[in-house]
């Protein structure tokens, strides 16, 4: 064997009567593993970081909060760019009111009738959605009852949805696979730090988690410094044989 070639000379009774060359073909590559990108807490920020995002080379799935100043515009330019859109759905953390999820959040003390017209809400705000995920949502995530009012609105609105897995304890992932509804969860989050180079590790760790499972989601949020780790990274993942697709892609 030489280089990208393989020959063997095959025969009868020690005489060989033909030679096989085997060739690897430039243009197959191996994928070494998938990657999803999701990009929280779309919509408040400026056209032109929200438009760099559009720009990445790979599919991502924005995850888009409603009701926000570039709410419609982004979900419009998301989609016009091939990409795929997402329902970021505000819910209560456990440490609110320290930490507050912020205008239109579902509350675990709502009733059924309220958490599942905000859900509803939150669904026809972002045109184009195909999919939710919770933000921040600790106390709602661990809580079947408030986890299974939301996931029933996602269910009868035809989408997926992802865990975020902003709990350790979290059950909306369980009880959204027994409600039947396309689901996944996150892998790792990519930016709990701010800094480029803290971000490319954790790009780094998400793909050695790609080749060992398969298919992995990882969720960073609209920031500069995300964008510009991603901008380094991705080139780098996809030279290595690393695929990226869209959430939807990676949980069928």
């Amino acid at each position: 064997m030489k280089g990208a070639q393989l020959s063997l000379l095959v025969g009868l009774d020690g005489n060989g009567t033909n030679l096989i060359t085997l060739r690897r073909s430039p243009y197959v590559q191996r994928t070494r593993g998938r990657i999803a990108l999701i990009i929280d807490d779309c919509g408040y920020q400026s056209r032109e970081l929200l438009a760099g995002f559009c720009g990445l080379p790979v599919p991502i799935t924005a995850s888009i909060f409603p009701d926000e100043r570039e709410t419609a515009w982004m979900a419009k330019l998301a989609t016009n760019s091939g990409h795929e859109v997402m329902v970021h759905l505000p819910m209560e953390p456990i440490d609110y009111p320290k930490r507050d999820p912020g205008h239109g959040a579902i509350f675990a003390h709502f009733d059924y009738d309220r958490i599942r017209k905000a859900t509803r809400h939150a669904i026809e705000a972002v045109p184009g959605a195909r999919g939710l995920n919770n933000h921040m949502g600790s106390r709602g995530t661990e809580d079947r009852r408030v986890i299974g009012y939301v996931l029933d609105e996602i269910k009868k609105q035809n989408l997926f949805f992802i865990d975020s897995v902003t709990s350790q304890h979290s059950v909306a992932y369980n009880v959204s696979l027994e409600m039947g509804i396309p689901s996944g969860r996150n892998t790792q989050f990519l930016d709990l730090e701010a800094e480029d180079a803290l971000i490319a590790d954790r790009m780094r760790s998400l793909a050695m988690k790609a080749r060992q499972y398969g298919t992995v989601i990882g969720i960073g949020h609209a920031k500069a410094s995300t964008l510009s780790a991603l901008q380094n990274m991705i080139p780098q993942l996809q030279s290595e044989g690393f695929e990226f697709v869209t959430v939807s892609m990676a949980i069928h």
